[in-house]
């Protein structure tokens, strides 16, 4: 007898554990517990066994009083997830959206590297023509001018000057800001 008590409350609480989690993700997926519950409870035969009964009604109560205590806030789908559609069904409808989705993002990679590199141009463009324009600039004019800008800047322009302007500029610049951009202009950072 001890036995089957045993094993009764040994179902009874794997039922539990089983429709806590229905609870919960069927929460997850935009069901509510009632209907969760009536999934769970329904069967296809006309009368219910009384055993039966009894587990599912225990079933039911232990799920209930478990989310009561947990003091769980089960969160609902926001309208985003409503908004982008319904879960796929099957595991091939996920992977083609999956798949689907990688294709739009490559796409977009695609984009943001062709733009990055079209700034990359226009920039390299522009600091070749501010260079030219300092070429005609006296150094020691150029090296305060010069000693306003940030160092990244100073570097691209620099090696596109003449070799006897740079080093003039160079000359003029605070030993220490000099040595720095020296370094940097050979890579030792």
């Amino acid at each position: 007898m001890k036995g089957a008590i045993k094993i009764i409350v040994i179902i009874l609480v794997a039922a539990a554990s089983f429709a806590g989690y229905m609870v919960v993700f069927g929460k997850a997926m935009g069901v509510s517990s009632p209907q969760i519950l009536a999934a769970l409870t329904t069967t296809s035969k006309p009368q219910q066994e009384p055993m039966q009964a009894k587990i599912e009604k225990a079933m039911k109560d232990s799920v209930e009083v478990a989310l009561s205590d947990s003091g769980a806030v089960i969160l609902p789908i926001s309208d985003s997830a409503v908004a982008a559609g319904p879960m796929p069904d099957t595991l091939g409808e996920q992977l083609a959206k999956i798949g689907q989705e990688k294709a739009e993002l490559e796409k977009l990679r695609n984009e943001i590297k062709s733009l990055m590199i079209a700034k990359s141009k226009t920039d390299s463009l522009r600091i070749a023509g501010l260079a030219k324009m300092y070429d005609g600039v006296e150094p020691t004019q150029l090296a305060a001018v010069i000693a306003n800008m940030d160092d990244s800047l100073v570097i691209a322009i620099l090696p596109r000057l003449k070799t006897q302007k740079a080093g003039k500029v160079l000359e003029t610049m605070p030993a220490e800001r000099a040595a720095r951009i020296s370094s940097k202009l050979l890579g030792a950072f």
